[in-house]
């Protein structure tokens, strides 16, 4: 019901991104966490690392209200 009230781009986008977690979900599956850091270059990596730290920061903040 939500998505009907969101303009079409950011519905797509929205289903693009959930594509690309879903992927990313199969992949570590299906390689494994160390295997998979493995294969993904050190810019990823990083780029991975800063987004769980703020996504750990953001449920820390909502603990702590």
């Amino acid at each position: 019901m939500i998505s009907l009230c969101l303009p079409k781009d950011m519905f797509l986008k929205k289903g693009k991104l959930d594509g690309a977690e879903n992927m990313l979900l199969l992949g570590l599956h299906a390689t494994g966490l160390k295997r998979f850091l493995e294969l993904i270059s050190d810019d990823t990596r990083k780029t991975l690392r800063k987004m769980l730290t703020e996504q750990d920061l953001d449920v820390k903040e909502e603990g702590e209200e």
